[in-house]
């Protein structure tokens, strides 16, 4: 059997990195986006407005006051988040009113119920031979999927939306934003020096989710 063979000078070389890392104290991340101190959502510019969408022959089909959303957004983002994803009976308390209620719904999902990730990875390890089984699985994703699809086409006509986004990519790249994120929270929590369920961290990630699927489906990411 080969035995590899390290001359002095290179076992000093390794010596010498071992030292440099620990005096360091391991891998350092600085701060690039965020103040420290401050929510990130704090230092975005919000407004009320009211959502309303009507119908070819000119009625109203959907509106709701109050809604808090970026002072960036257009209406018709406005009008599509309000209609198509906020959460509750209108006109009662649990109706959803804000972009900051949705987005920490979505990322809740994984936190609070982090045994659907590991649901999905058991899955996976199986080769999806129970998803293959459910027609209800298959039909409930192609819903998420069709929602989307009318969500970019009509984007893309009014000038808001890039055209030709593939709705299944936009879907799996939404959802693995915070999967991983909270999936992966005992390795990141190591390497980072971290806590990513810490409140702070994870209002700071729900913010970054935001900006980031903004900036890819809008047509003029600052505009």
């Amino acid at each position: 059997m080969e035995r590899e063979l390290k001359s002095p000078a290179s076992k000093e070389r390794k010596q010498g990195k071992e030292r440099k890392a620990a005096a360091h104290g391991g891998l350092s991340i600085p701060r690039y986006f965020t103040t420290p101190g401050v929510d990130p959502a704090d230092e975005m510019a919000w407004e009320y407005r009211t959502a309303g969408i009507t119908g070819e022959d000119g009625k109203v089909v959907f509106e709701q006051k109050n809604i808090e959303v970026p002072k960036t957004w257009s209406m018709l983002a406005t009008n599509v988040v309000a209609s198509k994803y906020f959460y509750g009976e209108q006109r009662t308390p649990e109706r959803e009113t804000s972009v900051r209620q949705l987005v920490h719904l979505l990322m809740s999902i994984w936190v609070e119920h982090q045994e659907y990730g590991k649901l999905l990875a058991s899955e996976n390890f199986h080769g999806g031979k129970h998803v293959k089984r459910s027609k209800l699985i298959g039909e409930m994703y192609q819903q998420i999927v069709d929602a989307l699809t009318d969500l970019l086409k009509r984007g893309a006509a009014q000038g808001v939306f890039r055209p030709n986004i593939d709705p299944v990519d936009l879907y799996i790249s939404i959802s693995s934003l915070s999967a991983y994120y909270v999936a992966h929270q005992h390795t990141l929590n190591t390497i980072f020096h971290i806590n990513v369920l810490q409140p702070k961290r994870l209002q700071q990630r729900e913010n970054h989710i935001i900006d980031m699927i903004l900036r890819y489906v809008r047509l003029y990411p600052d505009g």
